[in-house]
C-alpha cells in the first residue's frame, strides 16, 4: 500500500492555482510526516471514482464543489482509502450512498463551518480543522523582513485596490492566482511552487483576497493582509487565526500589520493529520497488500457455479414469455429472479418452493411443490443443491420435463437420482 496525493490535469483554459497551493499542502504534510515524496502516486482528480492502480491512503484537503460522479458528491475508487482532513463541499443535502461512504471514513475533517454543519444534520461524524496549508512551515523572521520594501497584491482590485494608501503604491507589485494555459510555461502546479517562492523571496507585505494566498504566506511568517468585499463560507475557521477585512472594515485595514504566530496551532494540525493517516495505514496495509498481490494477476475469464449455466439455459429457451418456478429460497433464486427481470420482464414467477417455511420471498409466498402440479407448463429452477435428490425423484414420479438443476456441474452423486442431465 502506498501513499497519494491528487493531481490536478485536464484544467479549462481558465485555472486558478489556489487549488494547486491545497494539494502543496498534501505533499507538506507528507515531508513533515517524513514520507518520500517521489514514491507518493498522484491520481489525477478526474480519475478519483476509476483509479485502478495500486491501494492508496488519500489525505482530502481539498474543495469537492465539483467533483461529481453518477451525482455522488464523492464515491472514490475501491483502490483508494480516503482521509478527509479539509474538506469543502456544497450541496447541504446528501445521497443515501453520499452518507454511507462519509460515515465509512468518518471522521470527516472540515475545512470550513458550512461543511461541517453540514456533515453533522446528516448523522456523519466531523470537526472543524479548516485548510491543511495552515500547515506550510514558518520561513520568515521579523528580522528577515528588515530592508524589504515590496509588496505583493494577490488579486486585489476594485474598492480594495482604492483604499491602499498612496505612499505603499510604487513599492506595490499586482499579480493574479487567475490564469490562462498560454500565459505560463510548465504544469499549474509548477507555477504555483514558483508565485509562493517569489512571495517568500521578496515580499515584506502580501495583501489579498486569496484564501490560499492568505493562509501560506501567514504560516511563512509574512505579514498579511486578508480582505474581500464580503465574509464568505470559506473563511468560517481561519477567522479564528486571522483577521479578514471586509468591505464595510477595508478603512479600518492596520497596513502595516505584525506576522500572525500560530505555531503551536500549525502543530496540532499536522500532528493531528499525520496520526489519522498513519492510523488507517496501519489498520489497512497488510489486508490491501494482501488484496493486491491476488488480484493483479492476468487470470482467465472465470465461471460463476451455479449462475452461468443457468443464465445461458434461459437465454436458450424458445419462449422468453415463459412462466417459471423456484425450488428453494437462496441467493441463486435472487439472482435468477433479478436475471429475468432485467432481460425478459414478460417472464413471469408463478411459485417459490420451500418445503417447511411459508413467508414472502422475491414477491411471491413460498409454498409446497404442488405449486410445480399446478403449473406443469412452468420451468422449474432448483436453485438449491440440498433439493436435488428430492426434485429429481419428484420429476421423475410426475413426468415432469421442465426443469433445470441450478447446482449441478459435473460432480454428481450416484444417489442423485439424475438421468444424466441437469434439465428435462
Amino acid at each position: 500500500m502506498k501513499f497519494a496525493n491528487i493531481i490536478y490535469t485536464k484544467r479549462n483554459d481558465r485555472l486558478t492555482i489556489g487549488d494547486d497551493m491545497q494539494l502543496l499542502a498534501i505533499e507538506n504534510l507528507y515531508k513533515y510526516m517524513g514520507i518520500n515524496y517521489d514514491e507518493v502516486v498522484r491520481i489525477p482528480y478526474h480519475e478519483l471514482s476509476t483509479y485502478n492502480g495500486e491501494y492508496v491512503i488519500l489525505p482530502i484537503s481539498f474543495p469537492l464543489t465539483a467533483y461529481s460522479h453518477n451525482d455522488l458528491i464523492t464515491c472514490f475508487s475501491d483502490r483508494i482509502i480516503p482521509v478527509f482532513l479539509g474538506l469543502c463541499v456544497l450541496q447541504d443535502t446528501f445521497t443515501q450512498k453520499d452518507i454511507e461512504y462519509f460515515k465509512k471514513y468518518e471522521p470527516i475533517g472540515c475545512r470550513d463551518e458550512y461543511t461541517l454543519k453540514n456533515m453533522r444534520k446528516n448523522g456523519i461524524k466531523a470537526y472543524l480543522n479548516t485548510c491543511m496549508s495552515v500547515g506550510f512551515p514558518k520561513r520568515i523572521d521579523e528580522k528577515d523582513l528588515i530592508g524589504r520594501k515590496k509588496v505583493i497584491c494577490v488579486d486585489v482590485n476594485g474598492k480594495l485596490k482604492e483604499k491602499i494608501p498612496q505612499e505603499l503604491l510604487p513599492d506595490c507589485e499586482f499579480l493574479s492566482h487567475t490564469f490562462y494555459k498560454n500565459e505560463f510555461d510548465g504544469t499549474p502546479e509548477e507555477l504555483c511552487k514558483k508565485m509562493y517562492e517569489k512571495y517568500i523571496a521578496e515580499a515584506r507585505l502580501v495583501i489579498t483576497d486569496r484564501i490560499h494566498a492568505a493562509l501560506p504566506c501567514a504560516a511563512a511568517g509574512l505579514p498579511v493582509v486578508f480582505a474581500k468585499d464580503r465574509y464568505s463560507y470559506r473563511f468560517s475557521g481561519i477567522d479564528k487565526i486571522m483577521k479578514i477585512y471586509t468591505e464595510k472594515e477595508f478603512d479600518q485595514i492596520n497596513w502595516n500589520p505584525k506576522p500572525y504566530e500560530f505555531e503551536n496551532l500549525k502543530k496540532q494540525l499536522l500532528e493531528n493529520a499525520k496520526s489519522r493517516i498513519l492510523k488507517t495505514y496501519e489498520e489497512n496495509r497488510y489486508m490491501y497488500d494482501l488484496s493486491y498481490y491476488f488480484e493483479n494477476y492476468s487470470r482467465p475469464k472465470y465461471n460463476i457455479e451455479f449462475l452461468n449455466d443457468t443464465y445461458n439455459y434461459i437465454d436458450s429457451l424458445a419462449n422468453k414469455e415463459i412462466k417459471y418456478i423456484l425450488w428453494g429460497v437462496t441467493q441463486t433464486a435472487t439472482l435468477i429472479k433479478s436475471y429475468f427481470d432485467r432481460n425478459y420482464p414478460n417472464a413471469r414467477l408463478v411459485g417459490i418452493v420451500d418445503r417447511d417455511k411459508r413467508f414472502e420471498f422475491c414477491g411471491c409466498n413460498t409454498t409446497s411443490k404442488d405449486i410445480i402440479l399446478e403449473n406443469k407448463n412452468a420451468v422449474v429452477f432448483v436453485t438449491t443443491g440440498a433439493a436435488i435428490r428430492e426434485s429429481n425423484l419428484f420429476f421423475k414420479e410426475n413426468n415432469i420435463k421442465n426443469y433445470f438443476q441450478c447446482c449441478v456441474d459435473n460432480i454428481s452423486n450416484k444417489n442423485d437420482g439424475m438421468n444424466g442431465d441437469k434439465n428435462g
